[in-house]
């Protein structure tokens, strides 16, 4: 805990202080505004009990930048969800993330909020159709979310004529808790990537002959809001999960527990950065179509995937497959998503004087729980672990030769059972035990002189000629790949020191011997 308060006071010297952050986001939004005009930067405030100052409950940013781009080159096609903040004060960073013409992610929006909750959500939604011109009825919008609370209820107050699909992902959690199997499971995923009805219908029905339940609790969700068969043809989109917002909370994952104002800023920098290289990414396709099309149409050429029918007749024409793309797969459509720049914003050391109203504010209400904060994200049920995030072994690898002055040696706290193996000090040739456990570790009592196990040079260092025996560390012993420890028994001319042993346990609970070194 010690080593904790102090990286945080190391980080609150370098970044500033959490606290003193937020009595700076009033200049910011202020900043954004002058700097990137037409931008929306908005900050609601609320009043605590016994305090005349306000404080921060809640804040929006929208760069003008960004809904130009979206406009200009995106799908009406928006994503929503939140990720938890790692400071002091908690919170939750809400986002809506679009896509490009490539599929790649394109972030419009973004908010710090109290929790998710309806009165949150609404918050947001207020100030991005604010933002994007209330959304225009004349575009097929379209919103994937993870039915997280509020949200639902939100969408259907700003926005009624949004077609709201929800994630297969999260479907298919609440679906497993209920149906778990592997067949069940793969049959879901059949019928949500389905393309036609006929595909649809037929993994539906296997789903029905494996588990009727099943098909009752599927049938309770329409087919437009999570299979591809039912999704309108004028979108030109095709996801049927959120995890492009996943994506960005990923993006921005290393940011989360910097104070508030760090981590604004630095989202838009890096917002900022990625306009750039992806405008220069565009200018140098050498095809009208996008990367990611241009792959899928090699695919089509040579499989015949996903119309085989239609590439034959257009390759017997002479005809250019690229023409027959949707222009929202075009280069032009691309780039047009970023040609506008975010502007830079200087150093909070070189912000000219700035007036703003109310002067002073105050962080939200201070509500972490006591001890150091988690950092790893809770799992889901099921959900499998990440690859590198394994337990520690408590295996003794590559360790350096220790002596040990008894001739007793005790078995491992680490290990199940609590044998000691006693070596016989006075004795030249010892007999050969060998055992070996559910750890799959082997156990070979040898004698040896030290000369013979390490060489007469490094022998004629060990501490002394009182020894009894030596333990290596684990290695392969009599053909065992699995690696063992070799307990060398030296004899010796002086009396051993007396030792006392560990009492045995029963042979019921213990099935091989260890030794602790």
């Amino acid at each position: 805990m010690q080593l904790y308060r102090a990286k945080q006071k190391a980080q609150d010297i370098i970044d500033g202080s959490h606290g003193d952050s937020y009595s700076l986001l009033p200049k910011y939004c202020v900043m954004i505004m002058n700097t990137n005009p037409g931008s929306i930067a908005k900050i609601q405030f609320e009043m605590t009990l016994g305090s005349a100052v306000p404080s921060v409950k809640r804040m929006f940013v929208g760069l003008d930048a960004l809904k130009k781009g979206f406009f200009g080159g995106c799908l009406p096609f928006i994503g929503f969800d939140g990720c938890h903040l790692k400071g002091p004060y908690g919170g939750v960073l809400l986002s809506a993330i679009g896509l490009d013409g490539n599929n790649g992610l394109y972030p419009i929006a973004y908010a710090i909020v109290e929790s998710e909750n309806k009165e949150s959500w609404m918050f947001f939604f207020e100030w991005l159709a604010a933002m994007l011109d209330d959304f225009r009825r004349d575009r097929p919008w379209t919103f994937m979310t993870d039915r997280q609370k509020g949200l639902i209820e939100a969408i259907n107050s700003k926005v009624p004529w949004a077609v709201n699909r929800k994630c297969c992902r999260h479907i298919y959690s609440n679906f497993r808790g209920h149906f778990p199997g592997v067949m069940l499971r793969q049959l879901f995923w059949q019928a949500s990537r389905a393309y036609t009805e006929v595909n649809f219908k037929e993994a539906m029905a296997k789903i029905k002959d494996l588990k009727p339940a099943a098909h009752e609790w599927l049938e309770k969700i329409p087919y437009h809001l999570w299979s591809r068969h039912a999704f309108p043809t004028d979108l030109k989109n095709d996801h049927i999960t959120n995890n492009i917002v996943e994506s960005f909370n990923h993006w921005i994952g290393d940011l989360r527990g910097k104070n508030v104002l760090t981590l604004l800023d630095n989202i838009r920098s890096k917002l900022m950065s990625r306009l750039l290289k992806r405008f220069e990414k565009g200018c140098l396709y050498k095809n009208n179509v996008v990367s990611n099309v241009k792959n899928r149409l090699n695919v089509w050429n040579l499989s015949g995937i996903p119309c085989k029918h239609a590439t034959a007749v257009l390759i017997n024409k002479r005809e250019d497959l690229e023409s027959y793309c949707d222009f929202s797969k075009t280069k032009e459509f691309y780039i047009r998503a970023y040609n506008e720049v975010i502007h830079p914003i200087p150093d909070v050391k070189f912000w000219p004087p700035i007036e703003v109203n109310p002067s002073k504010v105050l962080p939200p209400v201070f509500r972490r729980k006591a001890g150091r904060p988690r950092k790893a994200r809770r799992r889901e049920q099921g959900e499998a672990p990440t690859i590198g995030q394994g337990k520690r072994s408590s295996t003794l690898n590559g360790m350096e030769p220790r002596v040990s002055t008894g001739t007793s040696i005790p078995t491992s706290t680490y290990c199940p059972t609590q044998e000691s193996v006693t070596l016989p000090a006075g004795s030249t040739q010892p007999p050969i035990e060998v055992s070996q456990g559910e750890s799959n570790t082997r156990h070979v009592a040898l004698s040896q002189t030290p000369e013979e196990m390490f060489g007469s040079s490094r022998a004629s260092n060990l501490p002394g000629k009182n020894l009894a025996a030596i333990v290596i560390g684990r290695r392969s012993v009599a053909g065992n790949n699995n690696g063992g420890s070799i307990l060398g028994s030296i004899p010796t001319s002086a009396q051993p020191r007396p030792t006392s042993t560990l009492p045995a346990t029963s042979e019921k609970n213990s099935q091989s011997k260890y030794a602790m070194f």
